[in-house]
C-alpha cells in the first residue's frame, strides 16, 4: 500500500551517518528554474513593478511576499505546475546518477522538484510517487508536520536511496515552504523536535542501544553533512538555526560546504557556526560540480 509507515536506518551512538544536502545549483546547469524568474513572474501577474535592484535588497524569504502582495497561497498551484513542467535531459540524468552513486546514507534537498526521483525511476510522476512515499511516524504524529517525517525511498544501483524534500514538494503545493510566515512555522516545528530528539539520543548513548531516527533532522544533527549546490543564503534561517544547534549539541559532527565563490558576510557566518568551507576553482559551475563530486568521493 502507498504512504506506509516504515522505520528509518538506525544510528549507532558514536557513528556519524553521511548526509548529502543538495540545493538547486546542479539543476541550474541544465536550465532549471531560477528563483529570480519565479519572483519576476509573480510580480508580473500581481501587477507589481519588479525592479531587481530593489527586490535583491529584500531577504529571499520575503521577496515572494512582496512579489505576490502577500497572496502566496493562491499562487502555489501555478508555481507547482511551472516547476513540474521542467524536463530532465539525458545528460542531466547521467550527472545526477553520479551523485546518487555516492555512498551517502541520506539525501536532504531543498528542491521542490523530482530530478533525483526521475533519475532513479524515469516514469516517476504524480501517479507513481505515492508508491515511493513513506512516513517514519503514524498519521496522528505527522499531522501538519511540514515534511519532517515524510521521505521518498526508491531502489537505485542495488541499494535503497532515501530522499527528503525539507521545503516541500511540487506535487503537494500546500507543503511548500516559501515566504517568511512558512519559514517561521518550520523553524518552530524544528525547534520543538530537536529538544525531544536530543533527549532520545542521549538515552540511546547511555544504554548503548541503536538510536531510531524519526526525521531528516536526526541525520542532519548527528551526521556529517556535505552541502552541494546550495547557496546557503543568510535568509535560509531554518538551516542556519540547525547549523547553530548542531554545533552546540553535536560538536564532533561536521558540515562541509562546497563553494565556487563565497561572499565575505557569508564567510563570517560559516566561521561562526563552524562550517568547513571547501573552495574549488573552476571555469564554470558544471566544472565546479564535477570537481566537487571527485573531492567528495575522496572524502567519503
Amino acid at each position: 500500500m502507498p504512504n506506509m509507515n516504515t522505520p528509518l536506518p538506525g544510528i549507532t551512538p558514536g557513528n556519524r551517518p553521511k548526509v548529502l544536502f543538495l540545493g538547486n545549483g546542479i539543476n541550474l546547469c541544465w536550465n532549471g528554474t531560477k528563483w529570480s524568474d519565479i519572483i519576476f513572474g509573480y510580480a508580473s501577474e500581481s501587477g507589481i513593478e519588479y525592479d531587481k535592484a530593489v527586490f535583491d535588497k529584500l531577504p529571499a524569504t520575503l521577496q515572494i511576499v512582496a512579489a505576490t502582495g502577500d497572496h502566496i497561497n493562491s499562487n502555489m498551484s501555478s508555481m507547482a505546475e511551472t516547476l513540474l513542467s521542467a524536463e530532465l535531459c539525458d545528460e542531466h540524468r547521467s550527472f545526477l546518477g553520479e551523485v546518487l552513486a555516492l555512498p551517502f546514507d541520506q539525501i536532504i534537498t531543498t528542491n521542490y522538484t523530482y530530478e533525483l526521483e526521475k533519475t532513479m525511476e524515469p516514469r516517476y510522476s504524480r501517479g507513481t510517487s505515492r508508491f515511493s512515499t513513506f512516513y517514519s511516524v503514524d498519521k496522528i504524529s505527522r499531522s501538519n508536520d511540514l515534511m519532517l517525517h515524510r521521505f521518498t525511498k526508491l531502489p537505485y544501483a542495488g541499494a535503497d536511496k532515501y530522499v527528503w524534500h525539507i521545503h516541500g514538494i511540487a506535487y503537494k503545493p500546500s507543503s511548500i515552504i516559501i515566504g517568511h510566515y512558512y519559514y517561521g512555522k518550520l523553524v518552530s516545528q524544528i525547534q520543538s523536535y530537536v529538544g525531544k530528539m536530543m533527549s532520545r539520543y542521549k538515552t540511546a548513548e547511555t544504554t548503548s542501544e541503536e538510536y531510531k531516527p524519526l526525521s531528516w533532522i536526526d541525520y542532519f544533527m548527528l551526521g556529517d553533512v556535505y552541502m552541494l549546490g546550495f547557496g546557503l543564503d543568510p535568509a535560509e534561517f531554518d538551516v542556519w538555526w540547525l547549523a547553530c544547534c548542531k554545533k552546540r549539541n553535536s560538536p564532533n559532527s561536521k558540515i562541509c560546504y562546497y563553494s565556487k565563490e563565497t561572499a565575505r558576510e557569508q564567510e563570517l557566518l560559516l566561521n561562526a557556526y563552524g562550517l568547513k568551507k571547501v573552495s574549488i576553482e573552476a571555469d564554470g559551475y558544471l566544472e565546479f560540480y564535477r570537481k566537487a563530486l571527485e573531492k567528495i568521493k575522496t572524502e567519503l
